[in-house]
């Protein structure tokens, strides 16, 4: 079954966009970085980020719009 979270990356892809993704096959080990990462970097365009995986506790000020799907 194909999530909505992999039709987007397949889109960024094809759009040759910069995107990260945090989902539950994100090691947690990373995903604080991630987040820091996106926070840091204005080359990337999309931050893919599953609510189940990352939700609770995470800051993202450095994006100007959010969709929740």
């Amino acid at each position: 079954m194909t999530k909505m979270i992999d039709l987007l990356e397949e889109y960024m892809w094809h759009r040759k966009h910069k995107y990260m993704r945090l989902d539950g096959s994100s090691k947690i080990s990373a995903r604080r970085d991630m987040v820091a990462d996106f926070q840091a970097r204005t080359d990337i365009f999309v931050f893919l980020l599953s609510t189940r995986a990352g939700g609770l506790g995470i800051n993202l000020t450095a994006a100007d719009t959010v969709i929740f799907y």
